[in-house]
């Protein structure tokens, strides 16, 4: 397809860009992508607190949680390729916004095993507490905007577990070698949403790179 083709010149030159600035000898960056997570904030409103504790204890009384094994991400994967989803901004997360943040009875019931005593309305008050004043628009209403409210002991397997393709390949890189280095494609549609290079945990802006509307236009 057309579409891929010109992602695929995006890719190409984005890593030659990155490539050129690098000491001569030094391994190629990789190619990683993204999709784009959004920024814009809207309220956590009353209407979502009511649904979420509803959802919340109808999966308390069926006894109901999302499994994911795996290890989490926190812990399995070095710091510096754990920031990339600061970078990305949660593009994961929104798959939290129609499953009530992937809480059910076993992320409650980790919560009441340490506060003996007391009750899953409580537990379902304490989440509540927690919801931020905003969340980013079609997203977990957790997700705040400096990222998850919850504390990782409080989030659900799949949360701390679950890793993206790129977040997956940094993490054997980085493991590999502390100094990978990645240029990191944002996409939004059809549209280059941002080029960065992420290196050591942090990312820079990668300039001049074209997104596929600019290489479709420029001549053959």
């Amino acid at each position: 397809m057309v579409m891929d083709r010109l992602w695929a010149g995006v890719g190409q030159q984005a890593v030659q860009r990155a490539a050129a600035c690098q000491p001569p000898g030094t391994r190629p960056p990789l190619l990683l992508w993204l999709e784009d997570a959004g920024r814009d904030l809207v309220p956590v409103t009353d209407a979502d607190r009511a649904g979420l504790a509803a959802r919340w204890m109808q999966a308390w009384q069926q006894g109901s949680s999302v499994e994911f094994d795996g290890e989490d991400t926190a812990a399995d994967l070095p710091a510096q390729a754990a920031a990339l989803c600061g970078h990305c901004g949660g593009r994961c997360c929104a798959y939290g916004s129609t499953q009530a943040a992937f809480i059910g009875a076993a992320t409650l019931r980790r919560w009441l095993e340490t506060r003996p005593g007391a009750t899953v309305e409580d537990a379902i008050a304490d989440y509540l507490a927690r919801l931020p004043a905003a969340h980013v628009q079609g997203q977990c209403c957790f997700q705040g905007a400096s990222g998850c409210a919850l504390p990782r002991q409080q989030r659900s397997d799949i949360c701390n577990r679950y890793r993206c393709a790129a977040l997956n390949q940094l993490g054997v890189a980085v493991s590999a070698d502390p100094t990978a280095a990645a240029v990191v494609l944002t996409r939004n549609g059809q549209h280059l949403d941002a080029a960065a290079w992420f290196q050591h945990g942090h990312a820079k802006p990668l300039h001049g790179v074209q997104g596929p509307d600019e290489l479709g236009d420029a001549p053959a």
